[in-house]
């Protein structure tokens, strides 16, 4: 494809976790729709728009870990979110912010229904990258829809306008340069308790640390 003079990225998603031994279930009213201002805000990505490319916020409904969502709430999310993204008129690229693991009562991969439709929405030729909390699980539906993945590297998760500046310059390298790319699963051989699962102590702590020398080459 042939990116605009100056292209345009939107940032959009709809962000939750479902724990399934829940029995309380997540309804619309669980989640916070916020404005194309507030998102640039809540994501830490005020000040990354640039000459090189435009960016604008669409619709992102977040809501707090919880039960499954209804199924009547599952496609209410989607809907807002599609009517938010046609409002944005032509785009280049999206980078979309979820956390991973997000079931509804009728749906064990709601992350892959919901990233299903925006690719959809706007078409094969536009990019999509991801931001997923480093344990989601994106399945392989979720997967063969988008075009990158970038996590964030510190639980809890300080890294936030890194992360999604990350996935930013993902999108805006690939706009400018078309390459061969590939996503690939790659599990770490480790099982952590939660009270290890912080990654300012060890095992994770030398493990993120890791990635950090293949910036060049792994997002």
């Amino acid at each position: 494809m042939v990116a605009a003079a100056r292209p345009r990225i939107a940032v959009a998603g709809i962000h939750g976790e479902s724990n399934p031994n829940t029995p309380i279930p997540m309804t619309r009213a669980d989640f916070r729709h916020l404005s194309a201002r507030a998102l640039l805000h809540d994501v830490g990505l005020v000040g990354h728009a640039s000459e090189q490319f435009e960016l604008v916020g669409a619709g992102h409904l977040r809501a707090p870990s919880g039960g499954r969502l209804t199924s009547g709430t599952l496609a209410t999310v989607i809907d807002e979110l599609l009517d938010a993204l046609a409002r944005q008129g032509s785009l280049d690229g999206l980078l979309l912010t979820s956390h991973g693991a997000l079931l509804a009562e009728d749906d064990d991969d709601a992350d892959a229904t919901w990233i299903e439709a925006v690719r959809r929405h706007v078409g094969d030729e536009r990019l999509i990258v991801a931001a997923f909390d480093p344990h989601g699980t994106p399945s392989s539906r979720t997967l063969a829809c988008l075009d990158g993945v970038v996590t964030f590297r510190t639980t809890p998760h300080v890294d936030q306008a890194q992360t999604m500046g990350r996935g930013l310059a993902l999108l805006h390298r690939t706009l400018r340069a078309p390459s061969e790319r590939a996503l690939t699963w790659s599990g770490l051989p480790l099982r952590v308790p939660s009270e290890r699962a912080a990654s300012t102590v060890a095992p994770l702590r030398s493990a993120y640390r890791a990635l950090d020398r293949h910036t060049d080459t792994v997002w």
